[in-house]
């Protein structure tokens, strides 16, 4: 503990203990199926945003990529075999968090609410892979839009 002390600086009382390995490898243990699910997706959309190497190596374009968060819950229940009536189907917060976590982006109002747009005529919940701006309309951001399905499959974590 001494040792630790003279490379480290002690958490003061109250105070929030700095991000380490193993409390990342914790959090990560404590998601929900489903929750493990959408983070997986997420952290594969966010580096779809850059230019990168697909898994055969060949050179892709970085693009930018809005989810439904509906359509990332009927996803979730097609991985998990389940019906989106099922009570043990996570909520879209529940997703919705965890793809925050993993880095998306989800739009905010001038007054910082979280902003759902009108998809389909129906209020929705969206995360993208780049920043939203408050004063972006759907139009804007429609060309983006991409169904979970369509995504590459993340792939399964030991």
């Amino acid at each position: 503990m001494e040792e630790f002390l003279t490379k480290a600086t002690p958490v003061a009382t109250g105070a929030h203990a700095p991000m380490t390995d193993a409390k990342r490898e914790i959090i990560a243990e404590s998601r929900s199926p489903g929750a493990k699910l959408a983070y997986d997706l997420a952290e594969m959309v966010v580096k779809m945003r850059y230019d990168h190497k697909d898994d055969e190596g060949k050179e892709q374009k970085g693009r930018k990529i809005v989810l439904s968060m509906a359509d990332v819950r009927q996803w979730v229940a097609t991985q998990r075999q389940m019906s989106l009536n099922d009570q043990r189907l996570e909520t879209l917060l529940t997703l919705r968090k965890a793809m925050i976590e993993a880095g998306m982006n989800e739009p905010r109002d001038e007054r910082g609410g979280v902003r759902r747009y009108q998809i389909d005529g129906c209020p929705t919940y969206v995360v993208a892979n780049f920043e939203i701006k408050p004063t972006e309309k759907w139009p804007d951001l429609k060309p983006f839009l991409h169904e979970a399905g369509w995504l590459p499959q993340p792939k399964p974590q030991p």
